[in-house]
């Protein structure tokens, strides 16, 4: 059966300037078992409100068990895309920024440091989760941020989780420079001015397509033709001279494995 995927390379234009915790969730929002478990209904929901000072208030009743298996404090829904809502991952899956923020910690230098979270620009949502430390996340142009603070919500003392992740248009020397006084400010570790290897923003996006197309039932040939042109696809795809079967082949392969597991290596 010919599949009916249509590509829109327009949907994915905005994507290439996301941090990388937005990458994460872009490719396992696309994940059946946590659609699944999504519609299912039996996960925890948090209560939703904003505050006078239009800063997004989630409230958790339990633990969401469901949510956790994937890494995540609650599931958001998967239907928006990470310019629509803003996950709140688990701290300990975010061990390429734990780590280093804990080492920080342990510096006396640091001891005694105070951040009034009202002082950080961005667009701020807050949980309230039970036997866990209240989280903060903030999103800008520039930055995304997840960060622990004290139960009173008023500051932060002794950040333990802090994720500076940029996308494209976020290593601009100016943004660097800010990024550097606001990690400095927040105690945290060093910006990350390269990018993960084999996860360029362009790569992601040809892996996004890729992982679309397959879910769609596309046939590798029709997913090659939208990340290589028709024409191109038509004239190499029994000549092999750009190798581009292989090329479609391990794009799938790599979104597949984005989507399943490796979304884990993005945070």
């Amino acid at each position: 059966m010919k599949s009916v995927w249509q590509l829109d390379k327009s949907k994915y234009n905005d994507l290439l300037n996301l941090p990388y915790s937005g990458w994460a969730w872009e490719f396992k929002r696309r994940d059946p078992e946590l659609i699944k478990a999504y519609t299912a209904g039996n996960s925890v929901r948090p209560n939703y409100k904003l505050n006078s000072e239009g800063i997004g208030i989630f409230s958790l009743p339990a633990p969401c068990k469901t949510a956790e298996s994937f890494g995540l404090h609650f599931l958001p829904n998967p239907k928006l895309s990470a310019l629509q809502t803003m996950p709140f991952w688990l701290p300990e899956i975010m061990q390429f920024n734990f780590d280093a923020s804990v080492e920080l910690l342990n510096n006396p230098k640091h001891k005694g440091s105070v951040l009034h979270w009202h002082d950080i620009p961005g667009d701020k949502q807050i949980l309230f989760s039970p036997l866990r430390r209240t989280k903060l996340s903030v999103n800008t142009n520039s930055y995304s941020t997840q960060i622990a603070i004290e139960a009173d919500s008023t500051s932060v003392l002794d950040t333990k989780y802090l994720a500076l992740k940029m996308g494209e248009k976020h290593l601009k020397q100016e943004n660097i420079n800010y990024l550097k006084e606001f990690s400095t400010h927040c105690q945290g570790h060093d910006i990350a001015h390269k990018y993960q290897r084999g996860y360029f923003p362009n790569t992601l996006i040809q892996a996004l397509i890729a992982l679309d197309g397959s879910l769609n039932k596309a046939t590798q040939r029709e997913i090659s033709s939208a990340l290589f042109g028709k024409k191109q696809t038509k004239f190499d795809w029994d000549n092999s001279i750009y190798s581009l079967k292989s090329r479609a082949r391990r794009l799938i392969s790599k979104g597949r494995d984005l989507m399943k597991y490796n979304y884990i290596q993005l945070l």
